[in-house]
């Protein structure tokens, strides 16, 4: 190929830095430098326009990130998994896309590069009963482990041990309904706060944060909650669910607000700011059945742009929550998806959406709903 004029460069996406490579081949390959830094880790290589056996090389996308931990596989350890016939559970790193944790109602999975290469996460025997290894209901990935989520109760599996975290370190036992970690890296942004929560814990009436070293803060409670939002005592007012924002220093909870809660609840969002410790209502409120479960995912921007979704439907709130409402899907997909949930959506490029259903499909679209990347594999998720 170097005979014929091709010679290969490698572009950066966020630093827009270029690399070229040595003048000489070696071994009949050439050889480019590039330094692997946390703030351009997205990477495109790109040659020139020349032809092999009448084809065109075609660039390619290359995720360039540092070493992430590896928990090795240890003999006699035993399997860890959601409940039977439950749907996949995965959590990666907002600033290493490609390091992914997967929970399956078989076992559990991590990698460090797309799921090239793979090791399966155990635990050691008689840390759990067998009923409890086969009843993780959530999973994140921060630099202290894998965090699981297990009949209310949080354990984390480091390097060296599996632990259950409970009152020793400030958390609540049993109650525990829902955790989740940043969807979006910052990495050059100066902080005004001591220090900032890589993952958040709740239960229905309180909310945690989680810092590095297994460090964790009760937040707040649904009581002061209603007394910040001037809500009356009558009424029931719980965590629904929480998920950060685009803001380095901020996270939303939606609550659930009922009087009766018979048929129908309302969900309202709060914003919560780790620097000024203070709560921002917003305007927003969704009427839903009480069955309902809404989950979210906030847009890469500086005032709040979200989509939320449950099993049929997909919201939408932009400008602000000043442009919100149900997303239409094309005829063709309803048809494809019939009689199917929507399991999870994820965000590709150019705001593109991509709907997971339970029935081991799924359908991406664009806003001309057109078919769209594979963002686990290219990285190019910003989490």
């Amino acid at each position: 190929m170097a005979t014929l004029g091709q010679r290969p460069v490698i572009y950066t996406f966020l630093r827009r830095k270029v690399y070229f490579p040595f003048i000489r081949l070696k071994n009949g390959a050439w050889v480019i430098a590039v330094p692997i830094t946390t703030d351009d880790v997205l990477q495109e290589i790109k040659g020139n326009n020349v032809a092999f056996q009448d084809c065109f090389i075609a660039d390619s996308l290359l995720p360039l990130i540092l070493p992430w931990f590896t928990i090795p596989e240890t003999p006699g350890f035993l399997p860890i998994s959601s409940p039977q016939g439950s749907q996949l559970i995965s959590n990666w790193d907002a600033c290493a896309p490609a390091s992914v944790v997967v929970v399956a109602d078989v076992e559990t999975f991590q990698t460090n590069d797309s799921f090239h290469t793979w090791t399966r996460i155990r635990v050691p025997t008689g840390s759990l009963t067998d009923n409890e290894r086969h009843s993780v209901s959530d999973v994140t990935l921060t630099e202290d482990g894998i965090f699981f989520l297990i009949h209310g109760v949080l354990y984390v599996r480091s390097l060296t041990a599996f632990t259950r975290l409970g009152k020793k370190e400030n958390l609540p036992e049993g109650d525990i309904i829902g955790i989740t970690t940043r969807k979006w890296c910052w990495i050059k942004y100066l902080m005004k706060a001591k220090r900032r929560s890589s993952m958040a814990i709740w239960t229905k009436q309180e909310l945690y944060l989680g810092y590095t070293s297994l460090k964790f803060s009760k937040i707040t409670s649904t009581n002061k909650l209603q007394k910040i939002l001037n809500i009356s005592s009558a009424a029931t007012l719980t965590i629904h669910n929480v998920e950060y924002t685009g803001h380095p220093l901020e996270l939303a909870l939606l609550l659930n607000y009922c009087v009766q809660c018979n048929v129908i609840k309302k969900i309202y969002l709060v914003i919560y700011n780790e620097d000024k410790q203070d709560w921002t209502y917003q305007d927003f409120a969704l009427d839903v059945t009480v069955d309902s479960f809404i989950s979210l995912h906030f847009l890469y921007s500086a005032m709040p742009e979200l989509i939320l979704w449950d099993k049929k439907k997909i919201y939408y709130c932009y400008h602000n929550f000043t442009d919100t409402g149900v997303l239409q899907m094309p005829a063709e997909f309803g048809i494809v998806s019939r009689n199917s949930n929507i399991h999870d959506v994820y965000i590709g490029e150019a705001f593109s959406f991509c709907k997971i259903y339970s029935r081991f499909h799924h359908r991406c679209l664009s806003y001309e709903y057109v078919a769209i990347l594979n963002a686990l594999m290219y990285g190019t998720f910003g989490r």
